[in-house]
């Protein structure tokens, strides 16, 4: 590429992990397609939405707003649930009998995981697709270390 271009690319289908590193190594930003609008993938891509809504106040569709209140609304819940069987596990794992405590530490490694996960999403733009289902694996996996206590 010249010196100060980048490279765009935008597709319909998605990408396969390996496109997505190596657009990551090389600054190149990738888009897919949907039905209301294109949506970055790479970290170029996002830094480019980023600098020119900065520049230009970005337009967003409905469902990109829709889906960026439900995420800004779930996340505080969720982070709430979190310490909650974090504080619950982390008794149990003090006072609870030898198999009590084992689950109780099974329970906590889980939640370390979900915390590192949600600390991820935290860091995207909330009007990406596929982090309301990401949202929903991490309920999930909250659920599970609960039932272990």
């Amino acid at each position: 590429m010249a010196a100060g271009t980048r490279g765009v690319f935008y597709s319909s289908a998605g990408y396969t992990r390996q496109a997505v590193e190596w657009a990551g190594r090389n600054g190149v930003a990738l888009f897919v397609l949907g039905f209301d609008g294109a949506e970055p993938v790479s970290q170029a891509a996002h830094a480019l939405v980023l600098n020119g809504s900065r520049r230009t106040g970005r337009r967003v569709g409905f469902f990109a707003e829709q889906r960026r209140a439900q995420v800004e609304k779930r996340l505080p819940d969720l982070r709430n649930e979190i310490d909650d069987v974090s504080a619950r596990a982390t008794l149990q794992a003090a006072t609870g009998s030898t198999r009590k405590r084992r689950r109780a530490e099974d329970a906590l490694r889980t939640l370390r995981e979900v915390r590192r996960i949600v600390h991820r999403i935290e860091g995207l733009d909330p009007t990406a697709k596929g982090l309301d289902r990401a949202i929903r694996d991490v309920q999930a996996a909250v659920r599970k270390a609960r039932g272990m206590l």
